[in-house]
Order: structure tokens, then C-alpha cells, then sequence
């Protein structure tokens, strides 16, 4: 069995000197945990343990420490057809992984005794995930966001895991979002947070939403929808407790450039008092999501970070880490010559 050639290998290495590296994480209870094993080149997390191509970032390398939280039976991976996945942590991130490339004693396909089955075949919504402090809604298939991204949150969640069908209604993604008071949404996954707040407002305090679109993008979306007024749930929801506040990260697509606006560099001037660059109307975010809020006395805990002209993917790329590290403050900009930064409040 795999862990009996580990053993062997660690003997050998010791009688000959050769240091092990430990693993960067802590040993937790040998029934959940094991190590990555036989890849030669690493492993790559899944976002869908029926899905061998939802590959979501790096999980580790040959002997990097797995912490297992629950298993299902997914997609067959191996020469075996070994239907075993789990969902662990690594030093890397969390999600799924194939039984294939770990060291457990098992045999292709079997249950690992002691470690609990998964509520649902999916991430997103395994039981191992009730109780986040942070929740990222992405805004693609990919629950990071854009490809390529790393762990947003402590739970990030793939587009068609939080969707509401066309219904534009609330339950599915606010019940994803376990005991997280902290909730962030990019492009088409600015709805999450929203559809949350209208289940159970008293429970989240801190909503991030990174490049949430344009005017277009919520025409004729449930932004828009006659039973949703995103203004008056936002307005709402930031009256109701001091403890509350809304960042929202802009770029090119929400700043929305004005028709026959005349380009400007960087280098020049704001407007006076206005907090916003001459020719950016932010028109779809000020019709629809800021109209409640301007002018009203908790408008200071509405925070708008604007980064001149920067792409919609790079506003996520760039300042993911606002949801674990500064949720209610702007991160400084990663380019400021190029994408100045210009906080300001509705």
C-alpha cells in the first residue's frame, strides 16, 4: 500500500542523512489527515470532485500535509478508477482533492474509515463548511473568480452554486453563506451578498464588492428585478446597525467613462469635493445600488475605492485580500501611477 513505500522511503532517506522537510501545517489526528503523494509535480485543487478539469490553484507537492474534513464518491481518477475524493486544507488553500494522490491506506474507491461523508457532492456546500467567518462569491464557474486566483475567502463559491435560476430569489445563495458575517461578491457575484442581506441582514456586518459592472450589466439582471430595489435593501441594511458597512471596488467597467469625455492622465486634477475623476459617472452604481444611500448619515460607512481604468478581473486579482485583511478600509493601489486610487463616499 502507498504508505508502507512512504515509510520505507523516510527509513531509507534517514539511514543515508538526507533531512525531511516538515510540513508547513501542524499534524492534526492521524484519522484526518495524510499527504500528498505520487505526483512528481504537484497537485492542483478541484472545484468539483465530478469534474477532474475544475482545476482552482495549486494544493501542494509530493509529501505536503492534507487535512481531510469529509469524503464523497466523485469522478474515478487513476489506473484503478478511484472514485475516493476529499475535501482538505493544505498550505495552500481548501477544496477537493482525489484520494489517487494521497498516502491513506486505503484500497481504490473506499470509504476512509473514521472521516465523515460530505453533506453534498460540492464545495461549496459541504458540511466541513458551516461555519465560515468570510464567504466570496464569484462571478464565474470558477469559485475564485477569475482563472488563475487563488482562495478569496474561507469559502468561495463557483457561480451555479449560488444562482437563482432566473427567479432572482434569495434562499440559495443565503444559504450558502453559513455563520460568515463578512460576505464579497465580484462581477455577476455582487447578487450574493444582496440575496443574502434579504434573508438575514442582522447576521452580516461587512459586504465587499469588486467591480460589481455598469449600467448595462444591471439592466434587465436581478438588479433591476421589481421585487428586488438593491437601493433600499443596501440603505436599509446600513441604517440598521453602525456595525455595518459597504466597500465597493471599482474600475474601468463601474466607473462607467462618460460619453464625449475627454481623456485625462493620471496626473491631473480631481474634482473639487466630488471624490471622482472628471468624465466617470458610475451611473449603473448610482442608480441602482447608491440612490438609498447619498445624502443619508450612514453614507460614511458606504465606501466606494475607485482605481482609474483597471481591468475587471485585475480589480479582484489585485485587491482580494480586503476580505481577510482590511474589509473596511481601501488597499493602496498596486499600480499608482498607472491606476490611482481615489476613495470616496456616496
Amino acid at each position: 500500500m502507498r504508505w508502507r513505500v512512504r515509510v520505507l522511503l523516510v527509513m531509507a532517506l534517514a539511514l543515508l542523512g538526507v533531512g525531511i522537510v516538515p510540513p508547513v501545517m501542524t499534524s492534526a489526528d492521524s484519522s484526518t489527515t495524510a499527504h500528498i503523494f505520487g505526483t512528481k509535480i504537484g497537485l492542483m485543487f478541484r472545484s468539483d470532485p465530478n469534474n477532474w478539469d475544475s482545476r482552482q490553484g495549486p494544493a501542494g507537492y509530493d509529501g505536503d500535509l492534507i487535512v481531510l474534513e469529509c469524503q464523497v464518491m466523485g469522478t474515478p481518477v487513476g489506473p484503478n478508477g478511484n472514485r475516493t475524493w476529499y475535501y482538505g486544507r493544505t498550505r495552500f488553500g481548501t477544496n477537493w482533492v482525489p484520494d489517487h494522490f494521497t498516502d491513506t491506506p486505503i484500497k481504490a474507491s473506499q470509504w476512509l474509515p473514521g472521516l465523515p461523508q460530505c453533506g453534498q457532492q460540492n464545495a461549496s456546500a459541504s458540511s466541513a463548511q458551516a461555519s465560515p467567518a468570510s464567504v466570496f462569491f464569484s462571478g464565474t464557474n470558477n469559485a475564485h473568480g477569475p482563472a488563475g486566483m487563488a482562495q478569496v475567502s474561507d469559502l468561495d463559491i463557483r457561480y451555479d452554486d449560488w444562482k437563482s435560476n432566473g427567479d432572482c430569489a434569495p434562499t440559495n445563495a443565503a444559504n450558502r453563506t453559513g455563520s460568515a458575517s463578512i460576505l464579497a461578491g465580484w462581477s455577476k457575484g455582487r447578487l450574493g451578498p444582496i440575496y443574502t442581506i434579504m434573508v438575514k441582514p442582522q447576521q452580516i456586518h461587512t459586504i465587499i464588492l469588486f467591480d460589481p459592472g455598469d449600467t448595462a450589466n444591471f439592466t434587465g439582471a436581478c438588479d433591476t428585478n421589481q421585487n428586488i430595489n438593491v437601493n433600499a435593501i443596501l440603505a436599509g441594511w446600513l441604517n440598521s446597525n453602525r456595525a455595518n458597512h459597504l466597500v465597493v471596488y471599482t474600475g474601468a467597467i463601474s466607473e462607467e467613462q462618460g460619453p464625449g469625455r475627454t481623456p485625462v492622465s493620471s496626473a491631473q486634477a480631481l474634482v473639487s469635493g466630488a471624490g471622482k475623476r472628471p468624465g466617470l459617472t458610475f451611473a449603473g452604481l448610482w442608480h441602482y445600488y447608491f440612490a438609498g444611500i447619498w445624502n443619508q448619515p450612514f453614507a460614511d460607512r458606504a465606501l466606494v475605492c475607485d482605481y482609474f481604468n483597471t481591468g475587471h478581473d485585475d480589480i479582484v486579482n489585485n485587491y482580494h485580500a480586503a476580505v481577510q485583511a482590511s474589509p473596511t478600509a481601501c488597499l493602496p493601489s498596486v499600480d499608482p501611477t498607472n491606476h490611482t486610487l481615489t476613495p470616496w463616499h456616496p
